[in-house]
């Protein structure tokens, strides 16, 4: 699908994905440059098991997408951001309240497009997500995580699609 581009809309990122995250998925909204002055609207579905955090991975590099946005509601979104930390792009975790706030969307693609749009204009306020092994407690102020990394295995029953919690999350 392409678009006529915002022309009013300043674009602080070229090629940005919104992730609306679930607890056995993660909707992907990916906005590039399409031809001319056009948008390309590229959307994906992934499980948010191993093998497929490592797909998302793969398809946002492929991409070359530049920043990762995702709303931080309940503990889905820390997996995905722990598969996607440190591989080049630009993650923002909003907060709940702000997303809600900003309004304008109601299904799952809708959301994640809407979020991408939000990050290519530079709209996400970033929730506080502390370093992995910084000794900073989840819970500081302003944080967007509710516990601390890894995920906690309340949020990883063994039926579930993530690995095990007691093993570290490696996606290559």
């Amino acid at each position: 699908m392409e678009l006529e581009p915002q022309e009013l809309e300043r674009v602080f990122r070229e090629r940005a994905c919104g992730l609306d995250v679930h607890f056995a998925f993660v909707t992907a909204c990916l906005i590039v440059p399409g031809k001319g002055k056009r948008l390309r609207i590229l959307e994906e579905t992934f499980e948010t098991n191993v093998k497929g955090l490592k797909r998302l991975k793969a398809w946002l590099t492929e991409h070359q997408c530049e920043a990762v946005g995702m709303e931080a509601t309940g503990v889905y979104w820390m997996p995905v951001y722990a598969a996607l930390e440190g591989a080049g792009f630009d993650l923002e975790v909003a907060n709940p309240l702000q997303i809600k706030s900003l309004g304008g969307r109601k299904a799952d693609r809708k959301d994640a497009r809407w979020i991408a749009e939000q990050v290519r204009h530079g709209r996400i306020k970033r929730s506080f997500v502390p370093p992995p092994n910084s000794g900073m407690p989840a819970s500081w102020p302003g944080s967007a995580v509710s516990s601390s990394r890894p995920v906690p295995a309340s949020a990883m029953k063994s039926s579930g699609p993530w690995p095990n919690p007691a093993s570290p999350l490696r996606l290559g």
